[in-house]
């Protein structure tokens, strides 16, 4: 007997497809599947059954590939509402929410059935060297061989069609199988015999003994055993390196049978923790009047089960992670489990490890950085219940934990929350508000410069805001300085990118011993380079945009397709052969800095963090750790340096140009100006006593970013921004809704865009619609793009239906009556970005 399921399959359509499944399969539903879709096997999720006969032409689903469902009630419900209202599919929403290797593929293996005779081979030869190669290669391989080894062995990526002919013709065979599952690397561990490791009195005769006869032998084995006392397995390299010993002499200790070797599935969470940037256990710290009263009111909800989402306000240097970490430690003595989610995991490494010093072995981290393997280990070990604290960047919203009690959203306004490809293009901030409802748990979304939008919502009591207006430890705000730069361009008093005042300060500053951090939200040398005659600027050949300068490699670079070439010799519209810099970035400011300032008659030690320094692992926290040690006097860098930094030593922060995105052609500029002043200028002065200073160089110093972030004051800024996106129509007054189109072909984007936006209803009091629209970058990687803008009003269209009635019903009426071959779309709802 059988029953009929249905099966969300990732695809993008928004159809659930129908298998039947074996009648004694219970618990089924959230289960993983593994089923035929065309000529493709792919994974899908059971989502629902249907009450029907079954019918004879439904396909039966091959395996059930999970014993325990993978995904909870409360999930399905998450990634339901996140594929309705980022109208995507359901299926593609589910793969999202699944570590890779738990969506088996599939590949084709050939197998030799025959070999021709000698004549034949040699026919085969002349009419098609190709299939001869390949068969004779076959020939001498008695197990089954993927394509791609064949590929890879016989340097062609053409052998399909030779497969093929070969197999119709009798001599091979092929079949579609699954690849192997990712599994973690075992690395090799020692511990002591077991015969031995409660015998004290052996193991001290043995210690005497080895002593007496090799030093080094007896330190190599006393140091194993004291690990293995505190239930650690110490690597053998690192055992041979730790002990000064070697293999001989692990050798001599194997074959003697004190010591024994073993596999042990590798973790990168038991990595080397040198550069950790923790401050140890937070736990017991004492909290200030403001966080304990933040923390009381939050934990009451925890306790008693209300679903509830607050908006914590807390200064720069607040202390809203010491607040975090109580609530941590009471959700988890209640027998809950929590979900941390942070903007981006290369910019908050800080934050990371004040979290996993305090909770240890209780908490797993999920980055992009993690294999294949080690993201199902955490996956598995969240599933089951051993972590009960995930934390992570955006994709961690789908973690699995059971009995969630609490999520954090750190920085809230991050606009790294916001998925913009691949689909689903979610914002993982409100899908974790959406989560706290689904699963009854509290949401506490923190910030120092809280979204707009969560303002809004707190100011119209949907959140209650709560506010923490002291740094703790008893430290006060910094000192903001703003240098008019049109007045120091005029009188001739800048000297390169720095103004003399923030000279003057920064070398004040490393006289002291002092850490100084400059912003500098541009990476490469200078912005661009032009001709000095007709003022030509090289382009990137794929992208709308100017090359970037980056003087290490001699090299111009495009920051978006990553295309390079080098400066041109001859101008290719004036030949001449000048070029002058354009603008800074971040090695130009290094470069000044290490000439310009001195410690002791010699440079200054700078160091950089941006994109390009902190590529190889590891790279960033070391950079981090010579500076919090000193080693370090200037921290020059992108906005990596404005995200999570705690360094009680930084006395100066320098802003080289805050306009930089001020005038950018999107109407979140502004705030995200205010927003990265407001938290870099906060990296200054942290310790009590210490007097913090910040200087901003800018050429528009009247601008309410740049005005009210010298103010420190977040709600002024609010206020009279609030007004404009209201008079507007922009959020949190309506949804902000992006269609692209791109393609290869410029006038075919332009004429199915122009099509598209003709089937959209007019007049409608609900949507504003502005298009087709050639955005600022209008080619990206060679692909040309139009835009159409909707704005869905709120007040008319409060949960936004009647917009995704309107977008469903034009999509359906394209598909049918217009072709859209060459061309590609994509839908964002709530798009971050104009560009």
């Amino acid at each position: 007997m059988s029953k009929v399921v249905k099966i969300a399959i990732p695809v993008p359509t928004d159809q659930l497809y129908t298998y039947t499944i074996s009648d004694d399969e219970v618990n089924y539903i959230g289960k993983r599947a593994l089923v035929e879709f065309g000529p493709r096997l792919l994974t899908g999720i059971i989502v629902a059954d249907e009450n029907l006969p079954v019918v004879r032409e439904l396909k039966h689903v091959i395996e059930i590939l999970d014993a325990i469902p993978a995904f909870s009630n409360a999930l399905l419900r998450l990634t339901r509402w996140i594929s309705e209202y980022y109208m995507c599919s359901w299926g593609e929403t589910l793969k999202a929410a699944t570590p890779p290797s738990m969506s088996p593929e599939t590949q084709i293996r050939v197998k030799v059935l025959k070999v021709p005779s000698t004549s034949d081979f040699t026919r085969m030869r002349q009419r098609s060297p190709l299939r001869a190669e390949v068969l004779n290669y076959l020939s001498t391989h008695e197990d089954t061989i993927s394509i791609s080894t064949i590929e890879k062995k016989l340097n062609n990526k053409n052998v399909h069609s030779a497969i093929y002919a070969l197999e119709r013709l009798g001599y091979l065979e092929t079949k579609r199988v699954l690849k192997k599952e990712a599994s973690l690397k075992k690395i090799k561990c020692l511990q002591v015999a077991k015969h031995l490791i409660n015998d004290d009195t052996r193991l001290h005769q043995i210690l005497d003994k080895l002593e007496a006869g090799s030093p080094i032998r007896a330190r190599l084995f006393s140091y194993v055993y004291m690990k293995n006392k505190l239930n650690e397995y110490p690597v053998v390299k690192t055992s041979i390196t730790a002990t000064q010993s070697n293999h001989s002499h692990l050798k001599y200790l194997v074959d003697k049978n004190l010591l024994q070797t073993i596999e042990i599935e590798s973790s990168k969470k038991n990595s080397d923790d040198k550069n950790n940037l923790g401050k140890g256990d937070e736990s017991s710290l004492e909290l200030t009047q403001e966080q304990n009263a933040c923390l009381n009111i939050i934990s009451q909800s925890i306790n008693d089960e209300i679903n509830k989402t607050y908006l914590l306000h807390g200064i720069t240097g607040s202390g809203k992670t010491l607040v975090y970490i109580q609530l941590i430690r009471k959700t988890i003595e209640l027998g809950k489990s929590v979900l941390i989610l942070v903007p981006e995991i290369s910019l908050t490494p800080q934050l990371i490890d004040r979290f996993t010093s305090t909770f240890g072995s209780q908490i797993s981290v999920l980055h992009s950085k993690m294999t294949d393997a080690e993201r199902y280990e955490s996956w598995k070990n969240i599933h089951n219940g051993k972590i009960r604290i995930a934390l992570g960047v955006r994709s961690a919203i789908f973690a699995p934990l059971h009995n969630l009690g609490l999520v954090i959203v750190d920085e809230e306004h991050d606009s790294s929350y916001k998925q913009e490809a691949p689909s689903p293009r979610y914002n993982a901030r409100d899908a974790a508000v959406i989560r706290g409802v689904f699963e009854n748990a509290v949401v506490v979304l923190g910030s120092a410069t809280p979204s707009l939008e969560s303002m809004f919502n707190a100011k119209t009591e949907k959140y209650e805001l709560l506010q923490i207006n002291q740094r703790a430890d008893g430290a006060n705000l910094p000192e903001v300085t703003i240098v008019d730069m049109c007045n120091i361009t005029k009188k001739g008093q800048s000297k390169s990118s720095f103004s003399k005042i923030m000279l003057e300060k920064i070398q004040a500053a490393v006289n002291k011993n002092e850490g100084v951090i400059i912003l500098q939200n541009r990476r490469g040398y200078s912005t661009s380079v032009r001709c000095t005659s007709c003022s030509h600027v090289p382009e990137c050949k794929n992208c709308s945009i100017k090359l970037t300068y980056h003087k290490l490699r001699d090299q111009l670079k495009c920051h978006y397709c990553g295309y390079t070439t080098k400066i041109p010799q001859h101008c290719p519209e004036c030949n001449n052969k000048k070029y002058e810099l354009i603008g800074f970035g971040t090695q130009r400011v290094e470069d000044e800095l290490e000439n310009l300032i001195e410690v002791n008659n010699s440079k200054a030690n700078v160091a950089r963090l941006d994109n390009d320094t902190t590529s190889k692992k590891g790279s960033q926290r070391k950079i981090l750790q010579n500076f919090a040690q000193g080693k370090t006097d200037i921290l020059v860098g992108t906005q990596m340096i404005a995200k999570g930094l705690d360094f009680e030593r930084v006395s100066l922060v320098g802003v080289v140009n805050a306009d930089i995105q001020l005038y950018l052609p999107d109407f979140r500029a502004v705030e995200r100006t205010f927003q990265l002043l407001t938290q870099v200028s906060g990296r200054a002065g942290r310790k009590k006593g210490q007097k913090g200073e910040v200087v901003i160089q800018s050429f528009s110093p009247e601008n309410p970013a740049i005005k009210f972030a010298k103010e420190h004051d977040y709600y002024k800024f609010y206020e009279q921004e609030i007004l404009i996106r209201e008079k507007a129509n922009y959020p949190p007054f309506a949804r902000f809704v992006l269609i692209e189109f791109y393609g290869k072909e410029e006038n075919l984007v332009s004429n199915y865009a122009s099509a598209f936006y003709g089937l959209l209803p007019k007049n409608e009091e609900y949507a504003e619609i502005l298009g087709p629209i050639l955005p600022a970058l209008s080619k990206m990687n060679n692909y040309h793009r139009r835009i159409i803008i909707i704005k869905n009003i709120k007040k008319f269209d409060k949960s936004g239906v009647k917009l995704r009635k309107m977008l469903r019903s034009s999509l359906l009426d394209f598909k049918l009556n217009i072709s859209q071959t060459g061309v590609m779309m994509k839908i964002d709802i709530d798009s971050h970005s104009t560009i």
